[in-house]
Protein backbone atom coordinates (compact mmCIF):
# COMPACT_ATOMS: atom_id res chain seq x y z
CA UNK A 1 0.00 0.00 0.00
CA UNK A 2 0.90 3.37 -0.99
CA UNK A 3 1.75 5.80 1.83
CA UNK A 4 1.49 9.62 1.58
CA UNK A 5 4.75 11.22 2.16
CA UNK A 6 3.96 14.11 5.00
CA UNK A 7 4.87 16.70 2.55
CA UNK A 8 2.13 15.49 0.44
CA UNK A 9 -0.54 15.52 3.49
CA UNK A 10 -0.22 18.94 3.79
CA UNK A 11 -0.52 19.72 0.54
CA UNK A 12 -3.48 17.86 0.32
CA UNK A 13 -5.27 19.67 3.89
CA UNK A 14 -4.25 23.06 2.13
CA UNK A 15 -6.18 21.57 -1.10
CA UNK A 16 -9.36 20.72 0.79
CA UNK A 17 -9.32 24.42 3.05
CA UNK A 18 -8.72 26.20 0.30
CA UNK A 19 -11.20 24.75 -2.14
CA UNK A 20 -13.91 25.26 0.92
CA UNK A 21 -12.76 28.95 1.17
CA UNK A 22 -13.57 29.14 -2.57
CA UNK A 23 -17.16 27.38 -1.97
CA UNK A 24 -17.67 29.56 0.98
CA UNK A 25 -17.10 32.94 -1.21
CA UNK A 26 -19.77 31.86 -3.84
CA UNK A 27 -23.24 33.06 -3.68
CA UNK A 28 -25.75 30.50 -3.18
CA UNK A 29 -27.73 29.48 -6.20
CA UNK A 30 -30.45 27.77 -4.49
CA UNK A 31 -31.06 30.75 -2.33
CA UNK A 32 -34.62 31.94 -4.18
CA UNK A 33 -35.35 33.94 -0.94
CA UNK A 34 -35.77 37.94 -1.25
CA UNK A 35 -34.55 39.92 1.85
CA UNK A 36 -36.83 42.39 3.58
CA UNK A 37 -38.19 45.13 2.40
CA UNK A 38 -36.36 48.65 3.56
CA UNK A 39 -38.40 50.85 5.66
CA UNK A 40 -38.74 54.16 7.48
CA UNK A 41 -38.30 55.78 3.60
CA UNK A 42 -38.42 59.62 3.21
CA UNK A 43 -37.49 62.43 1.37
CA UNK A 44 -36.13 65.78 1.47
CA UNK A 45 -36.06 68.61 -0.87
CA UNK A 46 -33.71 71.60 -1.74
CA UNK A 47 -32.58 72.90 -4.61
CA UNK A 48 -32.42 70.63 -7.57
CA UNK A 49 -31.89 67.57 -5.46
CA UNK A 50 -33.77 65.29 -2.87
CA UNK A 51 -32.25 63.38 0.36
CA UNK A 52 -32.96 60.32 0.88
CA UNK A 53 -32.84 58.22 3.82
CA UNK A 54 -34.10 55.34 5.05
CA UNK A 55 -33.54 51.47 7.45
CA UNK A 56 -31.84 48.60 6.06
CA UNK A 57 -33.85 45.38 6.34
CA UNK A 58 -31.59 43.07 9.16
CA UNK A 59 -30.79 39.91 6.85
CA UNK A 60 -27.53 38.53 6.89
CA UNK A 61 -26.98 38.05 2.92
CA UNK A 62 -27.95 42.15 2.36
CA UNK A 63 -25.82 43.27 -0.43
CA UNK A 64 -26.92 45.85 -2.39
CA UNK A 65 -29.60 48.81 -2.57
CA UNK A 66 -31.16 50.11 -5.79
CA UNK A 67 -32.67 53.60 -6.49
CA UNK A 68 -34.98 54.17 -9.17
CA UNK A 69 -36.00 57.50 -9.85
CA UNK A 70 -39.15 58.59 -12.23
CA UNK A 71 -39.77 60.85 -14.26
CA UNK A 72 -36.52 61.34 -16.65
CA UNK A 73 -34.16 58.97 -17.66
CA UNK A 74 -32.76 58.21 -14.72
CA UNK A 75 -30.61 54.46 -14.48
CA UNK A 76 -31.20 52.71 -11.44
CA UNK A 77 -28.16 52.69 -9.25
CA UNK A 78 -26.91 50.96 -6.73
CA UNK A 79 -26.04 51.64 -3.19
CA UNK A 80 -23.74 48.99 -0.45
CA UNK A 81 -25.91 47.73 2.17
CA UNK A 82 -23.70 50.00 4.51
CA UNK A 83 -25.65 53.10 2.78
CA UNK A 84 -29.23 54.62 4.27
CA UNK A 85 -28.96 58.05 2.98
CA UNK A 86 -28.39 59.73 -0.24
CA UNK A 87 -28.52 62.77 -2.29
CA UNK A 88 -30.30 62.57 -5.60
CA UNK A 89 -29.09 65.84 -7.34
CA UNK A 90 -29.53 67.21 -11.08
CA UNK A 91 -33.13 67.05 -10.57
CA UNK A 92 -35.93 70.08 -12.37
CA UNK A 93 -36.96 72.15 -9.62
CA UNK A 94 -41.06 71.85 -9.24
CA UNK A 95 -40.97 68.70 -10.14
CA UNK A 96 -42.79 65.93 -8.43
CA UNK A 97 -40.14 62.89 -8.63
CA UNK A 98 -40.57 58.64 -7.38
CA UNK A 99 -38.11 57.15 -5.66
CA UNK A 100 -38.60 53.24 -5.15
CA UNK A 101 -35.96 51.43 -3.44
CA UNK A 102 -35.14 47.48 -3.18
CA UNK A 103 -33.02 45.59 -0.97
CA UNK A 104 -30.71 42.97 -3.14
CA UNK A 105 -28.95 40.06 -1.43
CA UNK A 106 -26.13 37.98 -2.37
CA UNK A 107 -27.77 35.77 -4.47
CA UNK A 108 -29.33 38.24 -6.52
CA UNK A 109 -33.24 38.34 -4.90
CA UNK A 110 -34.74 41.77 -5.09
CA UNK A 111 -37.31 42.81 -2.28
CA UNK A 112 -40.40 44.14 -2.69
CA UNK A 113 -40.41 48.12 -3.96
CA UNK A 114 -40.98 50.88 -1.14
CA UNK A 115 -41.43 54.05 -2.85
CA UNK A 116 -42.00 58.10 -1.65
CA UNK A 117 -42.09 60.98 -3.88
CA UNK A 118 -40.18 64.38 -3.42
CA UNK A 119 -40.44 68.04 -5.16
CA UNK A 120 -37.14 69.67 -5.32
CA UNK A 121 -37.51 73.43 -4.79
CA UNK A 122 -35.55 76.87 -3.84
CA UNK A 123 -38.65 77.92 -1.42
CA UNK A 124 -41.63 76.38 -0.25
CA UNK A 125 -44.21 79.65 -0.91
CA UNK A 126 -47.55 80.09 -1.19
CA UNK A 127 -49.28 80.13 -4.55
CA UNK A 128 -52.77 81.56 -3.76
CA UNK A 129 -53.71 84.32 -3.36
CA UNK A 130 -50.91 86.46 -4.27
CA UNK A 131 -49.30 88.72 -2.14
CA UNK A 132 -51.78 91.49 -1.52
CA UNK A 133 -52.07 95.13 -1.09
CA UNK A 134 -54.28 97.01 1.46
CA UNK A 135 -57.96 96.89 0.52
CA UNK A 136 -57.61 93.92 -0.88
CA UNK A 137 -60.38 91.05 0.18
CA UNK A 138 -59.41 87.55 -0.89
CA UNK A 139 -61.48 86.84 2.13
CA UNK A 140 -65.14 85.20 2.78
CA UNK A 141 -67.33 85.42 5.83
CA UNK A 142 -69.91 82.22 6.75
CA UNK A 143 -73.45 82.72 7.77
CA UNK A 144 -72.87 84.38 11.27
CA UNK A 145 -69.32 86.58 9.98
CA UNK A 146 -66.89 85.00 10.61
CA UNK A 147 -63.81 85.30 8.81
CA UNK A 148 -62.67 82.66 6.55
CA UNK A 149 -59.06 82.99 4.81
CA UNK A 150 -57.76 80.23 2.47
CA UNK A 151 -54.35 80.05 0.85
CA UNK A 152 -52.38 77.47 -1.30
CA UNK A 153 -49.23 76.15 -0.94
CA UNK A 154 -46.88 74.70 -3.60
CA UNK A 155 -46.30 71.37 -1.68
CA UNK A 156 -48.06 69.95 1.19
CA UNK A 157 -47.62 71.50 4.71
CA UNK A 158 -46.33 69.56 7.45
CA UNK A 159 -49.55 69.97 9.96
CA UNK A 160 -47.73 69.82 12.77
CA UNK A 161 -46.62 73.16 12.14
CA UNK A 162 -49.34 75.12 11.38
CA UNK A 163 -50.62 76.27 15.03
CA UNK A 164 -53.87 78.43 15.32
CA UNK A 165 -52.86 81.73 17.51
CA UNK A 166 -49.19 81.43 16.92
CA UNK A 167 -48.07 80.37 13.40
CA UNK A 168 -51.49 81.33 11.52
CA UNK A 169 -53.78 84.08 12.82
CA UNK A 170 -55.63 87.30 12.02
CA UNK A 171 -54.26 90.83 13.55
CA UNK A 172 -56.47 93.49 14.28
CA UNK A 173 -53.98 96.09 15.94
CA UNK A 174 -52.69 94.85 18.30
CA UNK A 175 -54.83 92.18 19.25
CA UNK A 176 -54.18 88.11 17.73
CA UNK A 177 -57.51 86.80 16.30
CA UNK A 178 -57.10 82.75 16.57
CA UNK A 179 -59.03 80.50 15.35
CA UNK A 180 -59.33 76.80 14.05
CA UNK A 181 -57.58 75.23 10.96
CA UNK A 182 -58.88 72.58 7.94
CA UNK A 183 -56.69 71.28 5.07
CA UNK A 184 -57.49 70.47 1.79
CA UNK A 185 -55.72 69.53 -2.04
CA UNK A 186 -54.08 66.82 -0.48
CA UNK A 187 -52.77 69.38 2.39
CA UNK A 188 -51.82 72.01 0.35
CA UNK A 189 -55.04 74.22 1.12
CA UNK A 190 -55.22 75.60 4.37
CA UNK A 191 -58.84 77.46 5.25
CA UNK A 192 -58.50 79.55 8.50
CA UNK A 193 -61.39 80.50 10.31
CA UNK A 194 -61.94 83.05 13.06
CA UNK A 195 -63.32 81.55 16.09
CA UNK A 196 -65.60 84.27 16.54
CA UNK A 197 -67.55 86.49 14.21
CA UNK A 198 -65.67 89.89 13.01
CA UNK A 199 -68.14 92.18 14.78
CA UNK A 200 -67.16 90.82 18.14
CA UNK A 201 -63.36 92.04 17.83
CA UNK A 202 -63.64 94.89 15.20
CA UNK A 203 -65.57 98.09 15.75
CA UNK A 204 -65.70 99.15 12.33
CA UNK A 205 -64.53 102.68 12.48
CA UNK A 206 -65.92 103.02 9.67
CA UNK A 207 -64.42 99.67 8.20
CA UNK A 208 -62.55 97.18 9.53
CA UNK A 209 -58.71 96.45 8.19
CA UNK A 210 -56.36 93.32 9.76
CA UNK A 211 -53.78 91.57 8.96
CA UNK A 212 -53.69 87.83 7.98
CA UNK A 213 -50.54 86.56 9.14
CA UNK A 214 -48.68 82.93 8.06
CA UNK A 215 -45.91 83.02 10.14
CA UNK A 216 -42.32 82.11 8.32
CA UNK A 217 -39.50 83.79 10.49
CA UNK A 218 -38.57 82.12 13.85
CA UNK A 219 -39.67 85.02 16.38
CA UNK A 220 -40.13 82.69 18.94
CA UNK A 221 -43.30 81.12 17.60
CA UNK A 222 -41.64 78.14 15.27
CA UNK A 223 -42.31 78.19 11.59
CA UNK A 224 -44.90 76.69 8.97
CA UNK A 225 -42.76 74.28 7.26
CA UNK A 226 -43.64 71.74 4.54
CA UNK A 227 -43.68 68.55 4.56
CA UNK A 228 -40.32 68.36 3.54
CA UNK A 229 -39.30 70.49 6.49
CA UNK A 230 -38.61 73.28 4.03
CA UNK A 231 -39.53 76.49 5.74
CA UNK A 232 -41.71 79.25 4.26
CA UNK A 233 -40.57 82.13 2.11
CA UNK A 234 -43.33 84.17 3.53
CA UNK A 235 -41.78 87.03 1.94
CA UNK A 236 -42.00 85.56 -1.86
CA UNK A 237 -38.14 86.78 -1.93
CA UNK A 238 -36.86 83.35 -3.00
CA UNK A 239 -35.18 83.36 0.23
CA UNK A 240 -36.92 80.90 3.27
CA UNK A 241 -37.94 83.01 5.82
CA UNK A 242 -40.13 86.13 6.01
CA UNK A 243 -43.93 86.03 7.46
CA UNK A 244 -46.23 86.00 4.84
CA UNK A 245 -48.89 88.75 5.53
CA UNK A 246 -52.21 90.27 3.72
CA UNK A 247 -53.87 93.25 4.60
CA UNK A 248 -57.23 92.92 4.56
CA UNK A 249 -60.52 95.80 4.97
CA UNK A 250 -64.40 94.90 5.34
CA UNK A 251 -66.25 98.20 4.28
CA UNK A 252 -68.37 99.42 7.46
Amino acid sequence: MRKFTKPCVIVFICLIVSALAVSSCKKDDNDSTPPDAITDLSAVPGVGEVTLSWTNPENTDLDQIEISVTPGGYVPETVTSETEEITITNLSNGTEYTFSLKAIDEAGNKSDSVSVTGTPNTRFRVEDPELATANSQDFSLTETREVIVEVTFNRAVDTSTVVPGETIYILYGTTVVSGTVTYSNEYKTISFTTTESIGTWCNFSPDCQFRFVLVGNDAGQGVIKDSGNMTLDGDDDATLGGNYEIDLILPG
